[in-house]
């Protein structure tokens, strides 16, 4: 476990921005680990989220997408994911009135936002409704209502992710699926 304050190295680093977008990878390689730590422990203590995120953004290779991804790894509760899926899945509910393509800092601040709103009205943490609205976007968007073909007993219906469990097979979804179902039904309840 790593003392306060928090830093990610040079490995972490490449891994975290690699994850959220691979293209930028020589990028965040030509990035000093001595200018990792001090830019990425600059952030974590911050206290405004723009300057935040701007400590971040001098890195190359780094625009809003992947320090927003950085800061929600370092605050899980307070900063989600900037994701387009999860964009889209906000905009089709009525929440996200700007474009798809918008990923400015303001864009972001705005996000976080209306997620932390969101995220506390339907009781689910940060992580588990990005979750919900990516896979939403990302598979089809019907989970609510499952399709006439009959499912696999192996496979969830809508994702076709392997199921494990026995409260999954009785589903007929994955757990995470399952969940998306819920957070879809709760804003719909909401509004």
């Amino acid at each position: 476990m790593q003392n306060e304050p928090k830093f990610l190295n040079k490995e972490y680093f490449v891994r975290l921005g690699r994850w959220k977008t691979k293209r930028q990878t020589s990028n965040y390689e030509s990035n000093a680990e001595k200018s990792i730590i001090e830019l990425t422990r600059l952030a974590y203590t911050a206290s405004d989220p723009t300057t935040k995120l701007n400590y971040l953004r001098q890195l190359r290779g780094v625009g809003v997408a992947v320090a927003a991804t950085i800061l929600h790894y370092f605050h899980p509760n307070v900063y989600p994911i900037f994701d387009y899926h999860a964009r889209n899945t906000l905009t089709e509910a009525g929440y996200w009135k700007r474009g798809e393509d918008a990923a400015s800092v303001n864009d972001w601040l705005e996000y976080v936002k209306i997620m932390q709103r969101l995220s506390k009205r339907i009781g689910m943490s940060l992580r588990d409704l990005d979750k919900a609205l990516f896979a939403y976007d990302k598979y089809g968007g019907n989970v609510v209502t499952p399709t006439v073909a009959k499912a696999s007993e192996d496979k969830c219906w809508f994702c076709k992710s392997p199921i494990a469990t026995e409260h999954e097979r009785n589903q007929n979804l994955c757990d995470h699926c399952y969940e998306l179902r819920r957070v879809i039904r709760r804003m719909r309840r909401q509004e």
